[in-house]
């Protein structure tokens, strides 16, 4: 679909978003891991990178907010957005048992995603920044009762052991990216999600009038939070399909303390 490009991840090679990203754009791309979501984001703003994978919801664990509010802040071009199957491995070192793992490390969202196993197994969760980079931590450390909870790509990586298979609570565990850039894209496509993050004013009654006011569309997501510092004050996400040549901002504007209005993108399919 797209020739090389460098496209940025949050995390290692062998995680989850470099999966993601060879999904989406194929094995044509230069992979560039970030430590955090805010190194992703500055890459693309800088340009030293194309594009960005940027997760922003799991099936299972919800909205990742860090990433939404660097969408807040940054508003990148939108390109197109991508749904990965996750699947969660527990991975440890080369000829240790199961029963000898005391503690598993890796990104907090996959820790959420596997807290039923992690239970059953009395193993405890430690969070890190990624969970390919979890494998490398470990391994580093040499602590044979230490696990990390990461992609089989990653154990294949950094040589270490699969200790089991598919630990995630469920089966229908997706994570949707948003693929992002710093550049205006043209896109020749009528059935298009528009993403929308408004702010309310100082209560969320408003916005029954706002959702009335998008009745006609096919909404897809509706979510409200609670704005840290700002007593009272609720951010709610909605995204919807619509037509090209439709605009919806002045209708919903007299509602709102804020809205920010991110590119409209092709709709993937919903798993």
């Amino acid at each position: 679909m797209i020739d090389s490009h460098r496209v940025a991840i949050q995390g290692e090679l062998g995680s989850n978003s470099a999966q993601a990203a060879y999904d989406y754009f194929s094995d044509r791309i230069d992979l560039i891991p970030c430590t955090d979501f805010e190194g992703l984001f500055a890459a693309i703003e800088n340009g030293s990178v194309d594009y960005g994978m940027a997760p922003v919801e799991n099936s299972i664990a919800g909205s990742i907010f860090p990433v939404w509010d660097l969408l807040t802040q940054n508003t990148p071009t939108i390109i197109g957005e991508h749904y990965l199957l996750v699947r969660h491995n527990l991975i440890g070192h080369p000829d240790t048992p199961l029963e000898k793992i005391q503690s598993a490390h890796s990104h907090e969202q996959a820790l959420t995603q596997c807290a039923k196993y992690l239970l059953k197994m009395n193993i405890k969760p430690v969070s890190e920044y990624d969970t390919a980079g979890a494998v490398a931590l470990i391994k580093e450390r040499g602590i044979k009762s230490e696990a990390a909870i990461a992609p089989l790509a990653s154990a294949q990586i950094h040589k270490m052991q699969v200790l089991a298979k598919d630990i995630q609570t469920n089966s229908h565990n997706y994570t949707r990216f948003l693929i992002v850039c710093n550049k205006q894209v043209e896109l020749e496509n009528d059935h298009l999600k528009q993403t929308m993050i408004i702010d309310l004013p100082m209560s969320a009654k408003s916005l029954g009038q706002i959702l009335k006011k998008l009745s006609d569309h096919d909404l897809t997501k509706v979510e409200t939070r609670k704005l840290a510092d700002f007593p009272w004050m609720y951010r709610c996400y909605v995204e919807f399909i619509k037509p090209s040549d439709v605009t919806i901002q002045e209708d919903i504007r007299d509602f709102c303390e804020k809205i920010t209005l991110l590119t409209p993108y092709p709709v993937a399919p919903h798993p």
